[in-house]
């Protein structure tokens, strides 16, 4: 190991500093942060070569966003630095660049990651961007520095001969910073492969990589994962971006994860699955049962026009709902993503594709990003810009429906969309808002037994329900959801239009988390507003019907087991009579909380996940 080595004459050797700064989590009291996988590969593959051994020693690996001021005062005379920057750190790395800089103008500067480009030659504290897979031009930049030549500052595009060089983790990079921080938990990142065979237009992966997939050694995978045993690892990304495309081999390795969790601390696995799901995909998420959110549906737009000029043809209607049905097939769950402000997504397609989601089965999860016009993505080439009259805005202030906002003295930044051809800044608000609405009633429940038995039994679809609660929620001012809604509206539309959000008001705190918390203090309402609705679309339905949903709306905790339940009862060609026999057998075993709690102890028994 090369990290912290101390020679006999350590002044004989230049010293190399390594960033790759993150914000820290904090769950129940505990602090958690992503080891620095990044710099930690760059750190492990220059460490096996003795002539760099010989010259170099690697003082620190960075991770915390501290002081600038303060990153400096603890650095020892810096020979290269070297940064790993993507969104939620690229001012903050520019920031301490520029310190180190103005300290130690001999000191060699790199720029790396999927994020950086020629551009960031501009920044005069830069010296070189290593574009590109970042070991071997770090490789180059060391070499560089020994002979007293000038850096590159630009990398040809090129990849990496071979994945097989010594893990950051077996080779102890990560050991000294677990061993500083005894409270703190861990996430970790992994891979088993590295690049993607596709080219969507809004991922910057797939051009990096030359659209090609290059594996790592097996046995090195291993030895990572069970490296995780006896370490304060409390879960898993796997940054692979098309993981169960090596069928047996990810199997393996699924199989692997599972045996490692548990005998560690890991209770929670992510996997991007491959993008068109086989049956090794569902054979990998029964087995990770409850540590996996379940497969990745990955839609984006269920436009077919978007699609096309997105280059995600892959993924059709029918595939979809092939896998969907394949799904239930295997009793997982699964989740989708879908991007606003797309090319050719107009607000009707965007609401409709929703809707379209819930029609092929889709209830477990619907996560909702505003597009990003990423650096190095075709998305953000001017060409594609002016075809699609994409404009943007510099955002300051992260805004998703299911992700946190962070905000400290060096705010990030990222180039949203807000408006195309096809949608106006107001579109896009609208949309967002109708996104949240499908989120909360519908896979947050608070409508879904309603919906569900209007689409299994009476043949109407979700649109045309969802549809008039919109309706009801967005214009109608005597209904208690209202105001909220037109405040949240109100507020997204300043944030697509300036980038900014009311940080008075919701800084600290996510947007949509204040959301649900207000929803769930008007409960009872809520079941009332979806009543009507109901009432509107069928006058002759189930008595007990009203009582399961109002159950389900009253009492979270029942939300999962007794909406699969209901879905499978209704799903399986029962007659409309049948339902009422469905659903007072439900009720009668829901005042029984011991039967519950076998039900949920047979839910993940039979491989389906239960989240609250």
């Amino acid at each position: 190991m090369l990290l912290m080595t101390h020679s006999k004459d350590l002044n004989s050797k230049k010293n190399i500093y390594l960033f790759q700064p993150q914000y820290a989590n904090v769950y129940n009291d505990k602090v958690t942060y992503w080891l620095p996988y990044s710099i930690g590969c760059l750190a492990s593959y220059v460490s096996q070569f003795e002539h760099i051994q010989s010259h170099f020693d690697i003082k620190e690996l960075f991770f915390k966003r501290d002081q600038p001021s303060d990153v400096v005062q603890s650095m020892e005379s810096p020979s290269v630095c070297g940064f790993s920057c993507y969104m939620w750190n690229e001012q903050y790395c520019l920031a301490v660049a520029k310190a180190v800089k103005e300290k130690w103008p001999e000191c060699v500067i790199v720029f790396g990651g999927e994020q950086v480009n020629p551009d960031f030659l501009k920044h005069y504290f830069i010296d070189s961007v290593a574009q590109y897979e970042g070991e071997q031009n770090f490789l180059e930049i060391l070499e560089c520095v020994i002979e007293d030549k000038p850096v590159p500052k630009t990398f040809p595009k090129r990849r990496l001969e071979e994945l097989n060089y010594p893990s950051p983790y077996t080779t102890g990079m990560f050991d000294k910073l677990i061993q500083d921080n005894p409270d703190a938990k861990w996430n970790m990142i992994f891979e088993t492969n590295r690049g993607c065979p596709f080219s969507c237009t809004f991922c910057n992966w797939g051009s990096l990589t030359q659209s090609k997939i290059k594996k790592f050694n097996l046995h090195r995978v291993m030895q990572d994962l069970e490296w995780c045993v006896g370490k304060p690892i409390t879960y898993l990304l796997c940054a692979d971006a098309n993981f169960g495309i090596f069928k047996e081999r990810d199997l393996e390795i699924a199989r692997m994860i599972k045996q490692v969790a548990s005998k560690s601390e890991i209770d929670a696995v992510n996997l991007q699955y491959t993008k068109n799901s086989n049956d090794t995909v569902f054979q990998i998420a029964q087995d990770l049962d409850h540590l996996s959110r379940g497969i990745t549906v990955s839609v984006q737009s269920m436009n077919a026009h978007t699609l096309e000029a997105i280059k995600r043809t892959n993924m059709a209607f029918g595939n979809i709902q092939h896998v969907m049905q394949t799904a239930n097939k295997y009793q997982v769950k699964t989740y989708s993503e879908m991007i606003l402000g797309l090319p050719l997504e107009t607000l009707e397609t965007w609401k409709s594709g929703l809707c379209e989601l819930l029609e092929v089965g889709q209830h477990d999860s619907i996560d909702v990003w505003l597009a990003q016009l990423l650096q190095n993505s075709e998305l953000a080439d001017e060409s594609t810009r002016q075809k699609y009259k994409l404009q943007s805005v510099i955002a300051s202030d992260y805004l998703t429906i299911n992700n946190y906002n962070y905000w400290d003295d060096i705010p990030e930044q990222l180039e949203i969309v807000n408006q195309t051809s096809t949608m106006t800044t107001k579109d896009m608000a609208e949309g967002y808002v109708y996104a949240w609405m499908i989120m909360h009633f519908h896979i947050n429940g608070y409508s879904q037994i309603f919906s569900k038995y209007l689409n299994k039994v009476k043949d109407i679809r979700y649109s045309t329900y969802y549809n008039l609660l919109w309706q009801e929620i967005f214009t109608n001012k005597q209904n208690p959801v209202y105001k909220h809604v037109q405040e949240l509206y109100t507020t997204i539309f300043i944030y697509l239009s300036t980038g900014k959000m009311n940080k008075k008001k919701y800084r600290g705190h996510n947007l949509i988390i204040q959301s649900n918390q207000f929803l769930y203090s008007i409960k009872a309402d809520l079941f009332v507003i979806t009543q009507k609705i109901l009432d509107q679309l069928c006058v002759n339905y189930p008595s007990n019907l009203l009582t399961l949903q109002k159950n389900l709306l009253l009492d979270t905790e029942s939300n999962y087991p007794i909406t699969l339940d209901f879905e499978y009862d209704i799903s399986n060609n029962w007659q409309p009579q049948d339902v009422q026999i469905s659903i007072d057998a439900r009720m009668k075993d829901y005042k029984n909380y011991n039967w519950y709690a076998q039900r949920r102890q047979n839910l993940l028994k039979n491989k389906i996940q239960v989240t609250y």
